[in-house]
């Protein structure tokens, strides 16, 4: 029997080198499907390079409020994220998680303004909504019948939804047919965070052109993340030019220092780079055979049987123990345990990306199936990151 596994057993290991197809850690290389850098372009020579430079011109720390003070890279930044979703201005955070804040905060002074959000929205949504003191109210998890509801009885109000573009926990993308047709039926605002799906459609651009009965304009404000497949750190959030304007006037973009100069210079290199080249394909077609053998073998995937590259594995047994195998094993995946979920959803999450070979996941599959017969378990539940 497997000794009792502590948290810090299970999280917060180190690494000797970048995290993409394969990790490092002791001197020992895995297999690992831990990381959100979808493309594999976090070690791709132009964008190092490009990182490089940056420091070289620009040095390492902007060391100036950005409200006042930036660097010209920004602007170019902000200009590829408004051409990548088709929206007229853009703004950088620190971060997903202040972007979130401070959108939120920025859009709780509109008058009579009440908030409907999926009940598994990111958690810095949940904490953003709740500061505000606004009204709120939680939908069921792409629910659209009862959100339908919610948006008729809430008409008299300035309403906006908020939704996950592609929900990290569950691997499953928003309903946003359905909540465009509902758009049409009732008056509200949308705001999608697309953290996990910004860049990820087969036209590498925002989540709308995954839906070919979606327009991009269907959604009103977008946030997202630089640091999953946009290779840096840092967040964003791109709406109307006068939305824009208002978020500026956040605390949380006013009182803070702008992100590094090389880290810009990362994600402009990337969406340059994502702009000239297809590299979808091979993302597609290794989540696609993934997708395939799970489901060949019985292996249940929950909600994330879906073309998206996050797809959790519930085992029969304990979640740990499938996971101190794996690792035993060279295979390095994320557990999400009790008490951040209920222990009867405890789960094993998988990211897919470009770099990884056949034989890859063939290894992952077969030391699944080895060891857990697997359960259905299609329940979800309320953590994402």
């Amino acid at each position: 029997m497997m000794k009792q596994m502590s948290f810090s057993d299970i999280y917060f290991k180190e690494h000797e080198r970048y995290i993409s197809e394969t990790a490092v850690m002791n001197g020992k290389e895995y297999h690992s499907f831990i990381s959100a850098d979808y493309y594999s372009l976090n070690t791709h020579p132009a964008i190092k390079q490009a990182a490089i430079d940056a420091i070289q011109t620009y040095g390492t720390s902007l060391s100036v409020g950005q409200f006042s003070d930036r660097s010209p890279l920004i602007k170019q930044l902000e200009a590829q994220l408004c051409a990548v979703t088709n929206m007229a201005a853009s703004c950088i955070f620190t971060s997903g998680y202040t972007a979130n804040l401070g959108a939120i905060s920025a859009t709780s002074k509109i008058d009579n303004v009440f908030y409907l959000y999926d009940k598994l929205c990111h958690a810095s949504i949940v904490s953003a909504i709740k500061s505000t003191n606004c009204g709120s109210e939680a939908f069921a998890h792409n629910d659209m019948e009862e959100l339908a509801t919610k948006l008729g009885t809430h008409q008299d109000k300035t309403i906006i939804v908020i939704t996950e573009g592609l929900y990290s926990a569950d691997g499953d993308f928003v309903d946003l047919p359905s909540i465009a047709a509902l758009k049409e039926r009732y008056k509200f605002l949308l705001y999608v965070d697309e953290a996990h799906s910004f860049v990820i459609s087969n036209t590498q651009k925002n989540v709308a052109h995954i839906f070919d009965e979606v327009t991009a304009g269907s959604i009103d404000i977008i946030s997202g993340s630089l640091s999953k497949a946009l290779c840096s750190t840092g967040g964003f959030v791109v709406a109307s030019t006068k939305m824009i304007d208002r978020i500026r006037m956040s605390r949380e973009y006013i009182f803070s220092t702008g992100i590094t100069p090389s880290n810009i210079a990362a994600s402009v290199a990337c969406l340059t780079l994502l702009s000239a080249t297809d590299r979808h394909q091979k993302l597609a077609e290794n989540i696609a055979y993934f997708r395939h053998k799970a489901k060949q073998n019985n292996i249940d995937l929950g909600m994330s049987n879906t073309i998206s590259p996050i797809f959790t594995i519930f085992p029969n047994a304990s979640c740990a123990e499938l996971y101190q195998s794996l690792l035993d094993e060279g295979i390095l995946v994320q557990p999400l345990l009790y008490p951040a979920v209920p222990k009867e959803h405890e789960r094993l999450r998988v990211l897919i990306n470009a770099a990884h070979e056949t034989h890859q996941l063939d290894a992952l599959i077969n030391s699944v199936i080895s060891k857990h017969h697997p359960h259905d378990n299609t329940e979800a539940l309320e953590l994402s990151e």
